[in-house]
């Protein structure tokens, strides 16, 4: 990849919130419906209204596209591969499996 590229896709997302960078995984591994339960659940998303405003601005921002059915995809495949490759050990998605836990630990 081509340094240029990748000083874009790393601006890119060193300007995302922790929300819109959790979308961005999860588009990059499966591009979709993010508001549904089964794909929050499956990909440690937050709320709905919280993946919405996020979408939004990724959206906004012509990072993320919406499909003529609602799904959302990210508009760059070179992109959606580097969150993959680059950002895979970002940690959202264990520290939020760990929040989870310590949670339900808690109140037993």
């Amino acid at each position: 990849m081509l340094r240029s590229e990748h000083n874009h896709f790393s601006r890119i997302w060193d300007d995302a919130t922790h929300n819109e960078r959790l979308l961005l995984i999860a588009l990059a591994q499966e591009p979709a419906g993010a508001y549904g339960e089964d794909y929050r659940s499956r990909h440690d998303l937050p709320s709905p209204s919280h993946v919405q405003r996020a979408a939004g601005e990724l959206v906004k921002e012509e990072v993320v596209g919406r499909e003529p059915k609602g799904s959302l995809r990210i508009v760059e495949p070179f992109f959606a591969e580097w969150v993959t490759r680059e950002q895979a050990d970002y940690g959202v998605a264990s520290e939020l499996q760990a929040r989870k836990a310590r949670r339900r630990t808690s109140s037993e």
